[in-house]
């Protein structure tokens, strides 16, 4: 499955051959047949394999609020689990964005996968709502933060550049300090 997703993320479905899935696999091409029936089932049932969705709708949003730092690490570890969650499926996002949606079927599975993530961002916001500033837009925040997220793997899987962890958590982090207010003693 991360083979076909590999492939054909890099070069497209269509272009993506069952011999050449196989031989990256490892394995004989009569495996794939008997395995997965055809190219189209074994789109499928990697697609359904690799959703985030799960994962995502799974997060327990149990952090504090009661001052500024825990509800900053809150939301941080909120937008760590997600970015995470993106850089462990990588082949899932690459075919995801390149040949994903080309496919109706296949693209109909994936569509939720982004929502479930903003959704997350907006609900761990407006659970440190007592802490952000008043301005803060809680829609707009969570879609630009989940951009913050997405934009350097679309950099890495397109092969523009690589983000490492610790570049990318402080630029999380500091994403986050001005939406919260300064406490006052």
């Amino acid at each position: 499955m991360t083979a076909f997703l590999e492939l054909a993320g890099k070069h497209g479905y269509a272009e993506t051959t069952t011999r050449a899935i196989a031989q990256a696999a490892g394995v004989n091409e009569v495996t794939v047949f008997r395995q997965f029936k055809d190219k189209d089932s074994l789109a499928r049932t990697a697609v359904e394999r690799f959703h985030p969705g799960a994962a995502i709708t799974g997060y327990t949003l149990d952090f504090g609020v009661g001052a500024k730092a825990e509800a900053m690490e809150g939301v941080l570890n909120v937008l760590r689990f997600l970015r995470d969650t993106l850089w462990e499926r990588a082949a899932f996002f690459r075919f995801n964005i390149t040949e994903g949606f080309r496919r109706r079927e296949i693209a109909s599975l994936m569509a939720d996968a982004p929502e479930l993530a903003r959704d997350l961002i907006r609900r761990a916001l407006e659970r440190a709502k007592p802490r952000l500033r008043s301005e803060v837009d809680v829609p707009t925040t969570a879609l630009m933060l989940q951009g913050l997220i997405a934009m350097p793997m679309i950099f890495r899987v397109s092969g523009v550049g690589e983000t490492t962890l610790a570049e990318s958590d402080r630029m999380l982090a500091a994403s986050l300090r001005p939406l919260f207010r300064e406490e006052t003693a």
